[in-house]
C-alpha cells in the first residue's frame, strides 16, 4: 500500500472548512467504556493501524491559494493514555470534548484513553 503526504481537498471539505467561523467547528466524539483495559503500546498501535487504513484522519486542513490540501500531521498529541481516578473520568472526558480542536494545526482525528481502577474508557 502506498501513501501520500497529502491530499487535494474536496468541495465539501473546504465548504465545511470556511463554515466554521460562522458555526463553529464541527467535531464528532464517541465514548466507548470498557470493563478491561489495554496495555499502552497496544491502544497506540491499534490507533496508528487505524491512521494507516483511513490516512487523512491523520492529516491536518491546509488552506491553499489555489487548492487547499489534506496534510499529513505529526502531532504527538493524537493519543494521550492516562490513569484518572474512577470519581474523576467524567470530569476528565468532558474537558478534552471541549477543548477546541484547531484542523489546521492538529491531525483531525485524536483518541483519549484514560484508564481507571474499572476499566477504561476510549
Amino acid at each position: 500500500m502506498t501513501t501520500r503526504a497529502s491530499w487535494s481537498a474536496e468541495v465539501v471539505d473546504v465548504g465545511l472548512f470556511g463554515a466554521m467561523p460562522r458555526y463553529g467547528d464541527m467535531a464528532m466524539h464517541a465514548v466507548l467504556d470498557l470493563s478491561r483495559t489495554f496495555p499502552e503500546g497496544d491502544v497506540a498501535r491499534a490507533f496508528e493501524r487505524t491512521l494507516r487504513d483511513f490516512p487523512v484522519l491523520g492529516c491536518r486542513y491546509r488552506p491553499g491559494v489555489l487548492r487547499d490540501r489534506w496534510v499529513r500531521s505529526d502531532d504527538g498529541r493524537a493519543v494521550v493514555q492516562e490513569t484518572v481516578p474512577a470519581d474523576r473520568l467524567e470530569t476528565r472526558t468532558m474537558r478534552w470534548v471541549e477543548q477546541p480542536l484547531d484542523p489546521t494545526r492538529e491531525p483531525v482525528c485524536r483518541l483519549l484513553a484514560p484508564r481507571t481502577d474499572k476499566g477504561m474508557r476510549l
